[in-house]
């Protein structure tokens, strides 16, 4: 399949994606109060980016 995926009311996804692009949104980690943010990098192409507290164990696991 090509082309834009459409939710179930029908409207583009990347409508959803463009309201939550630039907003601080939290979660993203069960081990510290981390928070994700959304940014369109080129059109149709989205980066979901998870920011850990500096005491996260998980982030300081995956640092090693």
């Amino acid at each position: 399949m090509t082309g834009n995926r459409q939710s179930k009311d029908r409207r583009p996804i990347g409508s959803a994606l463009d309201a939550m692009t630039g907003h601080r949104m939290p979660g993203g980690c069960d081990d510290c109060h981390a928070y994700q943010t959304i940014e369109q990098h080129a059109p149709g192409v989205y980066v979901l980016a998870v920011f850990h507290d500096d005491t996260c164990p998980e982030l300081r696991r995956r640092s090693r």
